[in-house]
């Protein structure tokens, strides 16, 4: 028995002598990228990865609850100016009140009166319980946010319009809710769609913590992104915010009619 054991030992020994640089170079080179990974060396290339398994993904139908009125560079032309005026916003919607649709999110900062027409578009927004307006939370770099229409505002028909840019300037990212200056919750446009949709289908949003930063809607459940989850490291802190695909999970849902169009001379979206 001494004899085998003794055999089998200079084996092994044989074997892990030949394979040296294998037991060597794997570990090495395996602790060498966690390291990268932790120090958040491998990070933009993890990103650009996610966005390729993104493109890679099959095309999905498109869902026919869902209708998008967009304004382009053309619509401009033929109106011949720059914001439209109330009366042809009021108008809009009045058009797209008469399909009769769950609810609509007007995608376009209307802080001010554009004349003429103002007083039919507070008629609108007042005989419009299921329309959706925004407001910047999160200020600019000179300070200023763009608040939402008064009216809107006062109905509690408000939503947030704001968007998490990552270090490369691609969205990856989508917001729930946010916080105020006056510590107030608002959520952001896509989510308060979905959510006003889903409630009346029977689907609740059920709070699963005292902070309500993870619920549950239907089957799914929610949780905030931490700093290091996915190809993130020491990712800033922003409370509420999920990652692109469970927020289009989310979004998805929303028999919405929304407007999406160029917010104060930005370039259309």
């Amino acid at each position: 028995m001494s004899d085998r054991l003794q055999s089998m030992w200079t084996i092994l020994k044989q074997q892990l002598w030949r394979w040296r640089g294998v037991l060597v170079t794997v570990p090495s080179i395996a602790g060498g990228l966690l390291l990268l990974r932790l120090a958040g060396t491998l990070q933009f290339m993890e990103l650009v990865a996610l966005d390729q398994m993104f493109r890679l993904r099959p095309v999905e139908p498109i869902d026919s609850r869902i209708v998008l009125v967009t304004i382009d560079e053309s619509d401009i032309k033929q109106l011949g100016q720059w914001p439209m005026s109330d009366a042809m916003l009021a108008s809009a919607i009045t058009l797209l009140k008469q399909q009769q649709p769950r609810v609509i999110g007007l995608d376009i900062f209307r802080d001010l009166p554009v004349e003429p027409g103002h007083q039919d578009l507070i008629n609108v927004f007042t005989t419009t319980p299921n329309l959706i307006g925004i407001e910047n939370v999160i200020k600019a770099a000179n300070g200023e946010a763009v608040q939402a229409p008064p009216l809107l505002k006062q109905r509690d028909q408000v939503s947030a319009s704001d968007l998490l840019l990552d270090r490369d300037g691609r969205v990856r990212r989508s917001l729930l809710y946010l916080r105020t200056q006056d510590d107030r919750s608002i959520f952001t446009l896509g989510a308060r769609l979905a959510f006003f949709y889903l409630d009346r289908q029977g689907v609740h949003r059920q709070p699963l913590n005292p902070e309500q930063t993870k619920f549950r809607l239907g089957r799914a459940v929610f949780t905030p992104l931490q700093p290091n989850d996915g190809g993130y490291v020491g990712m800033d802190q922003i409370p509420a915010r999920v990652s692109h695909d469970l927020a289009y999970g989310c979004f998805a849902g929303s028999a919405a009619t929304g407007f999406n169009s160029r917010k104060r001379g930005c370039s259309p979206s």
